[in-house]
C-alpha cells in the first residue's frame, strides 16, 4: 500500500490551484509548488483498504475504498461507527492523518496512516485511548498550520497557498528571501517551530493569515520532536558560524526542483576535509542529518536538523521533563512579555505535569495588573487543580463576558460549578453550553455524568439520546445507552 502521488496531484485543483490567486501569472511556480510537501499539506485521500486492532480497547478499525470515497470504520462492543473521509492532512511522506464532517465540524479519525513504515495504527494522542471514537476536534491550530486560507463549515480547507509565504502586501507580494534575518525566518517559524508554548497575542487568532506568535523554548534543550526543526537547526554549528547566510531556503525550494544539498556542504566545507572523505561519501545529510524516532510522535522518524559533526554525536538533547526554565524565542511587545511567559509556563506545565512550571506562570499571570479571556481562563483552570472553584468559576464568568460563545469557557465554568457540589447550577450551564455548542462533546459528557451523579436517570437517558442525534454513531454513547436500558435482574 502507498500514497499515490499522482492522483493526489489529480486532486490539487480542488484544494490549492483552484483557490490561488497567483495562479494566472506564476502558473510554473504554483504547479512546481503544488508538488512539494506543502503544496500536498491537505489532499483528497488516496489509499487503498487496510486493518487495524486497538488492543487496548479491543477496538477494531477498518479501511476501505467504496463508490470514491474513502470509509474508515470502528467495531467494538458489538456495536459499529464509519464515516467517509472529507480529506487528509500532511503531505504523505511521512504519514497522513484524517478528517471526517460531523455536527458541522471537523473531527480526526482515530487511526492514521505511515507511510514510513507502510501501516495503519492509532493517530498521534490516541495511542493510550480507552475507548477511541470519532469525536476530537481538529482544532484551529492545527488548521492554521496544514492548510492556507481558513475555510468555513462544510467547505474543505485548502492546502497551503502562496500567501501564507508571501504574505500579500501594496507592493503585490514579499520574498522572504530578501528580507532582514529576522522576519525572513519568521515566516518558516510560524509552523516549523513548536517549542514548549505557542502562544497568541490578545485579540489575535490562529486562523489569521499571519498571527503575532511568541514560541518558548526550554533553555535546558528538550527531547527531539517532531516540529522543532528551527530550533535545531540554530543549534548547530554551521548555521551558529554562518551568520545569517545558512537558514531554512539553503537547503530547502518550496518551489522546486530540490537543491543539491551536497553542494551546499562543500560550499564551505569541500577545503577543510579530506579528499577521500568527500569521494567515498556521496551524500552529506544520511550521515550528518539522520531520520530519527520523535518524542511526541510514534510509528515515524523525522530528520534532525542539529547537524552532527560526526555520525551518532548529538549534543544539547535533555529528556523529555516538565520546564524548569523557558525563554522566547523572539522577545514579544513588552507589554505581551509577562503575560505571555506565564501562559506559556502553564500550558508547558500542564502538558508535562511540572508542579513547578504551572505555579511559575500563575504567580506571573496572577500579578499581571490587566487581564483578558484566555488569562482569565487560564488561571481558571489553575484554580480548579488547587481545589478553588467558586474563585475558578468567577474568573471563567469574566472570560464569558468577552467571549460567550467560546466552548471551552463554556464548559469549565460547568465544570468548576460542579467542582463546587453545586450540580443543579452545573446541570444549568452545561445545558446552555450543548445548547451554544452542540459538537463539543467533553460538555454532553459532563452533562451526562452530572445528571447520573444526581441520580436523575431520565434525564442522564435523555441527554445521552439528544447527544446522539449530533453524533448518531459515537460508541461510547450508544455503548451507555444499550447498558441502561437492558433489563435489571430480579431479586
Amino acid at each position: 500500500m502507498r500514497t499515490d502521488l499522482l492522483a493526489i496531484v489529480l486532486s490539487l485543483p480542488s484544494l490549492l490551484l483552484a483557490q490561488n490567486d497567483c495562479l494566472p501569472c506564476h502558473k510554473d511556480k504554483v504547479e512546481r509548488f503544488a508538488l512539494t510537501g506543502m503544496g500536498r499539506s491537505i489532499s483528497r485521500p488516496h489509499l487503498s483498504a487496510g486493518h487495524f486492532e486497538h488492543k487496548p480497547s479491543g477496538t477494531q478499525f477498518s479501511v476501505r475504498a467504496e463508490n470514491g470515497e474513502l470509509i474508515h470504520r470502528a467495531e467494538r462492543d458489538g456495536l459499529a461507527a464509519e464515516y467517509p473521509i472529507a480529506f487528509a492532512l500532511g503531505s504523505g511522506t511521512v504519514g497522513q492523518s484524517f478528517a471526517v464532517q460531523i455536527a458541522g465540524g471537523w473531527v480526526e479519525s482515530p487511526i492514521s496512516w505511515y507511510a514510513q513504515r507502510q501501516r495503519w495504527d492509532m493517530s498521534p494522542g490516541y495511542e493510550r485511548e480507552t475507548a477511541p471514537d470519532f469525536d476530537r476536534p481538529i482544532n484551529p491550530e492545527c488548521l492554521a498550520c496544514h492548510s492556507g486560507r481558513p475555510a468555513g463549515d462544510r467547505v474543505i480547507p485548502s492546502a497551503i497557498t502562496c500567501d501564507r509565504c508571501h504574505a500579500m502586501s501594496e507592493r503585490h507580494f514579499v520574498n522572504p528571501a530578501k528580507l532582514e534575518r529576522a522576519r525572513r525566518d519568521s515566516i518558516c517559524e510560524n509552523c516549523h517551530l513548536q517549542g514548549q508554548a505557542r502562544i497568541l497575542n490578545p485579540g489575535s487568532k490562529w486562523t489569521d493569515l499571519q498571527p503575532p506568535i511568541t514560541v518558548y523554548v526550554s533553555t535546558e534543550g528538550g527531547p527531539f520532536k517532531v516540529v522543532s526543526h528551527v530550533e535545531q537547526l540554530a543549534s548547530s554549528k554551521c548555521a551558529r558560524e554562518s551568520g545569517d547566510r545558512l537558514w531554512c531556503g539553503t537547503c530547502h525550494a518550496v518551489h522546486g526542483p530540490e537543491i543539491d544539498v551536497r553542494k551546499v556542504c562543500l560550499g564551505c566545507h569541500e577545503n577543510r576535509l579530506p579528499a577521500s572523505h568527500t569521494e567515498r561519501h556521496e551524500e552529506c545529510v544520511p550521515c550528518h542529518m539522520p531520520k530519527r524516532a520523535t518524542h511526541d510522535v510514534a510509528h515515524a522518524v523525522y530528520t534532525d536538523h542539529r547537524i552532527a559533526s560526526r555520525p551518532g554525536v548529538i549534543r544539547g538533547e535533555a529528556a523529555a521533563a516538565g520546564p524548569a526554565n523557558l525563554r522566547p524565542w523572539r522577545e514579544p511587545d513588552s507589554q505581551f512579555r509577562e503575560r505571555n511567559l506565564g501562559l506559556a509556563y502553564i500550558y508547558a506545565g500542564q502538558r508535562e505535569l511540572s508542579a513547578e512550571g504551572i505555579q511559575k506562570g500563575f504567580a506571573l499571570l496572577a500579578s499581571l495588573k490587566s487581564s483578558d479571556p484566555e488569562v482569565d481562563e487560564t488561571l481558571g483552570s489553575v484554580l480548579l487543580q488547587k481545589q478553588r472553584p467558586a474563585e475558578a468559576a468567577a474568573l471563567f464568568r469574566n472570560a464569558l463576558r468577552a467571549d460567550a460563545t467560546n466552548p471551552d469557557y463554556l464548559h469549565n465554568l460547568g465544570v468548576a460549578l460542579a467542582a463546587g457540589k453545586d450540580l443543579n447550577g452545573a446541570a444549568a450551564h452545561l445545558e446552555h453550553a450543548v445548547r451554544t455548542n452542540p459538537g463539543f462533546t467533553a460538555s454532553w459528557l459532563l452533562l451526562s455524568r452530572i445528571y447520573r451523579e444526581m441520580n436523575r436517570m431520565d434525564l442522564y437517558e435523555r441527554t445521552l439520546e439528544r447527544y446522539l442525534e449530533v453524533f448518531p454513531q459515537n460508541l461510547s454513547a450508544r455503548t451507555a445507552l444499550r447498558r441502561l436500558r437492558l433489563p435489571r435482574p430480579r431479586d
